[in-house]
């Protein structure tokens, strides 16, 4: 089984874990936004990204946070929570360097074959 990546983000004074999850994926794309919006720089999809992957860490670790995707757009402001996406993406680059995979996001090449 492959090791996750996580990293951790505050948000109204309290600490929460933060990784990639499917249920966070899942409920991103179904209110509407896509990774090519976030990759576009769409300040609602990086938020909203936040926001889905935080709700499902948060209900995993017991610590549920339960406000809706408006709330939390209301209670963002003054937090300073875009900088998580570096510090994961920081954290899955030394999880695949400790696991021999490279870099993130990108395939790696598998041997086939017998050597000979």
């Amino acid at each position: 089984m492959k090791t996750t990546a996580k990293t951790t983000v505050e948000f109204q004074g309290q600490t929460y874990p933060f990784y990639k999850t499917i249920r966070g994926q899942w409920d991103f794309e179904n209110a509407g936004f896509s990774n090519s919006d976030m990759a576009a720089g769409k300040v609602s999809a990086m938020y909203a990204y936040i926001f889905f992957q935080l709700k499902d860490c948060a209900r995993r670790a017991g610590t549920p946070l339960k406000i809706t995707l408006n709330e939390f757009i209301d209670q963002a402001d003054g937090e300073d929570l875009l900088p998580v996406y570096g510090r994961l993406l920081e954290a899955e680059k030394k999880l695949n360097e400790k696991e021999g995979e490279g870099e993130p996001g990108k395939p790696q090449k598998k041997e086939t074959g017998a050597k000979t």
